[in-house]
């Protein structure tokens, strides 16, 4: 009995492998190779996940839309509007823009299910970065005179930094 040895094993398994690749046999056309695909895709179908729209809420809003998420086909359109606002809502709160956040969550708000209603407010409290809507509305005339303060303050600490800058260039010339 002749010993065996586990490298010739592999060695002739190897073998077996590259003579068949090294046959007369022609390589798949992109049409069956499509075929087998497909076929595949249908012999191990993925199962799918029927979640509510709070579970989807809650999965999209703790992910912050960085996952693949199951898009189906027969949304309705209040679902996919929905689906929408909780992208933009998370969109606009990573790149800063509060005002925009802000008016996407009030889209969200004003949302018919009363889960989602209550899952946004469970948000608004406990996350400090959410946007806190406020409960009154803003006068215009308010706003405005907000801005013009805003506006000369900026323009005020560009003054002094310009200011500033003059005096040194005189001190360092002297």
């Amino acid at each position: 009995m002749a010993p065996t040895d586990p490298s010739n094993d592999n060695h002739a398994c190897k073998n077996s492998i590259l003579g068949s690749l090294n046959s007369a046999e022609q390589p798949l056309a992109e049409d069956d190779l499509l075929f087998y695909y497909y076929f595949s895709q249908f012999q191990s179908p993925k199962k799918t996940e029927v979640l509510s729209e709070e579970e989807e809420l809650d999965r999209l809003i703790e992910v912050g839309n960085t996952g693949k998420t199951n898009y189906q086909q027969g949304e309705t359109p209040a679902k996919q509007e929905n689906r929408h606002n909780i992208f933009m809502y998370n969109l606009f709160r990573r790149k800063g823009s509060q005002e925009r956040a802000s008016t996407y969550l009030r889209k969200l708000e004003s949302a018919k299910n009363e889960k989602i209603k209550k899952r946004i407010s469970k948000i608004c409290k406990n996350d400090s970065d959410a946007v806190t809507l406020s409960a009154e509305k803003i006068n215009p005339d308010d706003a405005r005179r907000r801005r013009v303060l805003e506006k000369n303050a900026k323009a005020a600490t560009v003054a002094d930094r310009l200011n500033a800058q003059r005096i040194m260039n005189s001190v360092l010339r002297i």
